[in-house]
This record gives structure tokens, C-alpha cells and sequence, in this order.
């Protein structure tokens, strides 16, 4: 997943290399650390935010993409989120040590614990109404799929019973790079959905993919009815549905859960629709995202100069 970023990004990042070794040994200090600079911009990660309400099948696809065989990471089945942001960063490493970090809303310190520990901070059920004033969660863990590339972020539930969390999801959206919008398949999108959907600007509603989940609950017959009544459920909230795509992301779950074999998981996940959901995903943020124009620019400026 995200190859194609990935490869985008190590390629900027050995160019301007290059360009530093030049300037340096061309005695032209001044633009040595310009470039030096640009480093930062260059390897900046991309953020993939998902938005939407409980019982959408939300977790299931979290874990689907990042490869998991549990749900320590991101609950299933558990009750509502509570007003928590909660990213999931790549190590690239499955030797290093997997760890979250708890960050406070009103500490500068944060505290660090283990996977099986995170639904104690991030769900209703073991945090209601968040209590414990958790302002976010950064899960570090090995999740190849991201490809050191891309931070996924776990966006509260909208329309959920703690009133923080449209205020969280409005701030943070601005910031994401794609947004996914998980529908359920069998439930009908509701007014809580519609107003949120109302609520984004239109740079927002360009970088949203609809994904219908559970598309396993409904028969092959039916999808051309369901892709309709989604489509139409969209428009009333003022938007035009450029991406509706279908998975079933339960199906890979399970079968990571079940321990099958890396050529069943390849299977499936083309079957579920996941695959194709990360190539969509991967050629958007590479073709799309404004953060890779500034990094071509620089590029481009730093080989100029050069």
C-alpha cells in the first residue's frame, strides 16, 4: 500500500541529498543548508482521516488496512469512541517495540502504555465521556501498509453522545490529505451523517471517499440499488459522489485473525475490495495532495540553484 508515495518520497528526498553533497563540496555552504532545510518539508507524512459514525464498520476497515490480526489497536464491537483523536504511525519496524502514547487535554506530559491498554482510554465503555481528559492517541506500531508514508487518524464518532467530538472532527479535517467516509450498507445514512457532510468546505468534499462496508450483508443483485440510494442519500446533504466504493473489510480481517496464508490473504483482499481501496487511495495522495506540488517545487528550486 502507498508504494507508489513511498516511492515519490525517497526519491525527493535522495535528489536533494544529492544536491546538498554538490553544494557542499562546491564550497556553497549558504545553499547546503538551505536544502538541509528543505529535508523536513520533503519528508513530510500524509494524513488519512476517518470520519464517521458508530456501527459503520469504522474499526473493522482500520484494522483491515493496517494489517492487524486482533483488535487491540481499534476496538470492534466496542460502544462509541469518546471525543479522542487516535493516529496509528508506522515504525518500520517489526523489531521495535510497539507502544501508544496517551496525551492529556490539559498536561504537557503524556503516558505511555501498552496495545491491549488503548481501549481503557478510547472507548465509552472503559472511558465514558471521557473522564480521564484524553486528547489524543498515537499508536506506534509496525503497520507495513502504510509504508512509513502515510498516518492513518481515527476521527471521534460523529453524532455520538459526547458533544466534543463534531467540534474535534471540524478541527481536524482540514489537516488530512483524504478522508474516508465509511457507510454502512445496511443503515441508511442519518441526519447526524448529513450534517457533518454538510458541514465541509468543498476543498474537504474533494478529498472524500464514500466506502459502503458490510457489503458481505448484502446480496451481489442488490449493490447496484444500494450504490443508488447512497448516491442519492449524498446529493440531498449537497455533495457530488466522485468516489463510492464497496469493501468488505471484515472478510480480512477474519482471515488475518484466522492465520491464513499470505496468498489467501492476497486473494481476499482483492475480493473484499480493500486492495483496490488502498490503489485508489495511493494514486489520489500521490496526484492530488498540495503538500506534493510544494515538494516538487522545492525540488525544482534547490536543482535551479544548483
Amino acid at each position: 500500500m502507498f508504494d507508489e508515495f513511498a516511492r515519490f518520497r525517497r526519491d525527493a528526498l535522495a535528489h536533494a541529498e544529492q544536491f546538498r553533497q554538490y553544494a557542499e563540496e562546491s564550497g556553497m555552504k549558504p545553499l547546503a543548508k538551505r536544502i538541509d532545510q528543505f529535508n523536513d518539508a520533503l519528508d513530510q507524512i500524509r494524513y488519512i482521516a476517518i470520519v464517521g459514525n458508530m456501527k459503520r464498520g469504522k474499526s473493522t476497515l482500520l484494522n483491515a488496512i493496517l494489517g492487524r490480526s486482533n483488535d487491540e489497536v481499534s476496538p470492534v464491537d466496542a460502544k462509541v469512541c469518546t471525543s479522542v483523536i487516535v493516529q496509528y504511525i508506522d515504525t518500520c519496524d517489526p523489531a521495535a517495540n510497539e507502544r501508544a502514547l496517551v496525551f492529556y487535554e490539559h498536561r504537557p506530559d503524556c503516558d505511555e502504555i501498552l496495545f491491549h491498554q488503548i481501549r481503557e482510554y478510547v472507548t465509552e465503555e472503559r472511558n465514558p465521556e471521557n473522564r480521564k481528559k484524553v486528547r489524543r492517541v498515537e499508536v506506534h506500531g509496525y503497520f507495513p501498509l502504510l509504508n512509513r508514508s502515510v498516518t492513518l487518524i481515527d476521527t471521534p464518532g460523529c453524532g455520538s453522545v459526547n458533544k466534543h467530538h463534531e467540534t474535534l472532527v471540524e478541527q481536524f479535517l482540514p489537516n488530512a490529505d483524504a478522508i474516508i467516509f465509511p457507510i454502512d450498507s445496511t443503515i441508511p445514512i442519518d441526519a447526524s451523517e448529513r450534517q457533518i457532510l454538510e458541514l465541509l468546505n468543498a476543498q474537504d468534499k474533494d478529498r472524500i471517499f464514500f466506502v459502503v462496508t458490510k457489503c458481505d450483508a448484502i446480496e451481489p443483485e442488490e449493490r447496484d440499488e444500494v450504490d443508488s440510494f447512497v448516491r442519492t442519500q449524498i446529493s440531498k446533504a449537497g455533495l457530488v459522489c466522485c468516489r463510492l466504493q464497496f469493501v468488505s473489510p471484515k472478510a480480512l480481517f477474519e482471515a488475518r485473525k484466522a492465520g491464513k496464508s499470505a496468498s489467501e490473504l492476497e486473494r481476499i483482499a482483492l475480493e473484499s475490495g480493500v486492495e483496490e481501496l488502498e490503489r485508489e487511495l495511493d494514486a489520489f495522495i500521490l496526484s492530488t495532495s498540495n503538500k506534493n506540488e510544494l515538494v516538487r517545487r522545492r525540488v525544482s528550486y534547490v536543482l535551479n540553484e544548483c
